[in-house]
């Protein structure tokens, strides 16, 4: 059944006809980030201005019968329903831009903030650091007393852009003090060694000829200059290698032991302190004459066991019997068991017995043949510079003599730790740093290898649960990165403490939370003590990574060695290997875009809520000649603002016009 036949059984609206559906109440809950204020919109207000042509209200309008779009009456109610609509929607506009919640341009909400007396800042550009890099002439050394160059404020810089890409412009804020040595000064990796160390030095080159069990000389330099008294200075040690690692990638070697011998004369360990050492290494193994000396108890009469024919040469007072003067020694007269021909005078030897040792100066080197304790031998003779030291404990068959030393070169030591924290080691003196107040940090993220002596480890990756990874194990020799720096130990002063004495200290508490990414690229964590791992060098291919630091202050220190150090307001972002990571301090401020000068609005949009003054002296203009002509001149003070729209079109100024 359609409407038409029945219209009493309307339901769906078709057959109501048009009515009066304005003005619209307000239906606003509260907390919108839009109000409705329209009273109606065009559809609403057309529908009610049809709706009232049929009203009996309006008698007059009864013979307008028609409803077509393109009759004038109906078109001027439409164009009336148009003008309304606008209308509503800018009240509407003005209602949202009257609340705080609901205003949406920067013009209401400043009005609306200086109800409350504030007054917005201007807007700044965006701002960054830039560092530049300065050429210098090919091979000319670095001088801390070169005067600085000054990049000035306002040098202007851009990117090269990508295709159909438009370059972005930087411009420095404040004058930059620059020098080509600033470019990338070297980040302290090693430092000298410092004695009498640990269990262990690295050796320069890679040819040092060491081999575990042979016996080193770290002597210091009181004892080296020792020249008589009653005792010499016990600033020396003595000890035998257990590793000797050849690193040809640095060309180093590591030398390892696990202790010092004991001093014959003492601990060995000066009450001065060791302000330097040399390293000697003992070529030559010797032994006291006599050692290989037959059992003087072999030569008894066997008619008469109290004597025997040897009575000049054996003690028998002692039981057993022993060679006449066989335990006698003196440091001045040490007869090694041959000829030792590499044995120089001023060279070093210690006697060594059972861990104890005693170490002297040759003063003297010579050969003779020696006939005693039933044996005969062409020998060295030698005698030492501790003519009295007492070397009576010092047994022929049990003594071992270190001689023939060679000094070896000292290799600078690697740091055990990577580079983070607020504390940056520069590997140089440069005190002509003092009063940069910013740095740019260059180099490549610290790998760290799984140590061969480690348990397998987990590493834990960042998105496992999302995409599907599972953990992975990392064996002896797997390579991480580290990405955070936060996990890993400082010192209270922002510096980095050595990660092998951090562990010895630490050693029994839960292994930390490190935060690593695997040879793939996934970041993940890892949980394991810091001697879990081995630094791993970087290659050149590794990715760059790279941050600025504003500098809080820039120290000169003289610990282990003279060099300068720059301390920063805040940490370093990333963990850096420090033989691949470089500073450079030619760093300033830089805001996004290009200077243009006006005469109005060339104001520095830093400095909050500027006011400039108009000049007060007044601006002639001559109106151009007529037909007839006539002239006219006006003079307009800066006041007449309105007219510096106006003026320039209908006159023109003279040439000694100023503006």
């Amino acid at each position: 059944m359609s409407c038409s036949e029945n219209p009493g059984s309307c339901t769906c609206g078709c057959c109501s006809g048009t009515s009066i559906e304005t003005p619209q109440g307000e239906k606003n809950l509260p907390g919108l980030s839009a109000i409705n204020y329209r009273t109606g919109t065009w559809a609403i207000f057309r529908e009610s201005m049809l709706a009232r042509l049929s009203s009996a209200d309006y008698p007059a309008l009864r013979r307008l019968k028609t409803r077509d779009t393109d009759d004038f009456s109906i078109a001027l109610l439409d164009a009336s329903a148009v003008v309304l609509d606008i209308l509503t929607f800018y009240q509407e506009r003005l209602a949202n831009e009257s609340y705080l919640r609901t205003a949406v341009q920067i013009r209401s909400l400043t009005e609306l903030a200086r109800l409350v007396g504030y007054q917005p800042a201007p807007g700044v550009s965006a701002e960054t650091y830039l560092a530049f890099t300065l050429k210098a002439a090919t091979g000319l050394p670095a001088n801390p007393n070169t005067t600085a160059i000054t990049i000035p404020a306002g040098t202007q810089v851009q990117n090269v852009p990508a295709q159909n890409q438009k370059p972005q412009y930087f411009e420095t804020s404040a004058d930059i003090l620059a020098k080509p040595d600033w470019n990338a000064l070297p980040v302290t990796a090693a430092i000298p060694w410092i004695p009498p160390g640990g269990k262990g030095l690295y050796l320069a080159g890679t040819t040092t000829h060491l081999n575990p069990g042979d016996a080193l000389l770290i002597l210091g330099v009181d004892r080296e200059r020792w020249s008589g008294g009653p005792t010499p200075n016990e600033q020396w040690d003595v000890v035998i290698l257990n590793q000797v690692n050849v690193d040809t990638t640095n060309n180093v070697t590591w030398a390892g032991w696990n202790g010092r011998l004991w001093h014959d004369t003492g601990s060995g360990r000066s009450s001065t302190v060791w302000t330097t050492a040399k390293i000697f290494a003992f070529r030559q193994r010797a032994a006291l004459f006599g050692a290989t000396a037959p059992d003087p108890n072999l030569f008894v009469n066997p008619n008469d066991t109290t004597s025997t024919s040897l009575t000049n040469l054996i003690d028998d007072s002692h039981s057993p019997w022993q060679w006449i003067g066989f335990e006698s020694l003196s440091a001045d007269q040490i007869y090694l068991d041959s000829i030792y021909s590499k044995i120089a005078v001023g060279s070093w030897l210690a006697l060594d017995i059972e861990g104890t040792v005693q170490l002297f100066k040759a003063v003297s080197v010579g050969t003779t043949s020696l006939s005693a304790f039933g044996t005969s031998a062409r020998i060295t003779e030698l005698a030492g510079d501790f003519a009295d030291a007492d070397v009576s404990g010092f047994l022929r068959r049990s003594t071992t003599v270190h001689a023939q030393s060679e000094q070896l070169t000292l290799a600078r030591q690697p740091l055990d730790h990577p580079l983070y924290g607020t504390v940056i080691d520069i590997d140089v003196l440069r005190p002509d740093l003092v009063g940069v107040e910013a740095i740019a940090v260059f180099g490549k993220a610290q790998k760290l290898a799984v140590a061969a002596s480690a348990s397998p480890l987990t590493f834990i990756p960042d998105n496992g649960p999302d995409d599907g990874s599972e953990n992975l194990t990392l064996n002896p020799g797997d390579i991480v990165t580290l990405i955070d720096p936060a996990p890993l130990p400082l010192n209270q002063d922002g510096s980095v403490p050595d990660w092998i004495l951090h562990f010895q200290l630490l050693f029994h508490l839960l292994p930390p939370k490190l935060r690593v990414s695997d040879q793939s690229g996934r970041t993940g964590s890892v949980f394991a003590h810091l001697n879990s791992f081995t630094l791993l060098d970087s290659s050149k291919d590794d990715p760059d990574v790279q941050e600025f630091g504003l500098v809080s202050s820039v120290l000169v220190t003289t610990t282990p060695y003279p060099h300068t150090q720059i301390l920063l307001k805040g940490s370093l972002a990333n963990v850096y290997d420090r033989a691949m990571t470089t500073v450079n301090a030619n760093v300033g401020l830089a805001t996004a875009g290009r200077s243009v000068s006006e005469i109005m609005g060339s104001g520095s949009a830093a400095t909050p809520n500027q006011r400039f003054t108009l000049r007060q002296s007044p601006l002639t203009y001559t109106q151009a000649p007529t037909p007839t002509g006539r002239q006219t001149t006006l003079t307009v003070t800066a006041n007449d603002v309105k007219w510096k729209e106006v003026v320039p079109t209908l006159y023109e100024e003279k040439p000694s016009s100023t503006v």
